[in-house]
């Protein structure tokens, strides 16, 4: 994965960035525990930026996908 720093703030971020709209009620609407499973793979795969909203409806499953990381995320 190949990563930029964000601006001024040093944090470094993935290039790839996860459209969580995608899994959303408002498009393909997934069940929780396959959300946040794709979710998952793209942190395992060194994705660490999730473009989301609150319109989304969807921060249940970021919510379940991160458990386990809290120190990284």
């Amino acid at each position: 994965m190949q990563y930029r720093v964000l601006a001024r703030t040093g944090m470094q971020v993935s290039r790839l960035c996860f459209g969580a709209l995608t899994i959303s009620p408002l498009q393909a609407g997934l069940p929780l525990v396959e959300g946040a499973r794709i979710i998952r793979a793209a942190l395992e795969a060194g994705v660490n930026f999730i473009d989301t909203a609150e319109l989304y409806s969807n921060y249940h499953y970021i919510r379940e996908a991160i458990k386990g990381y809290r120190g990284e995320v």
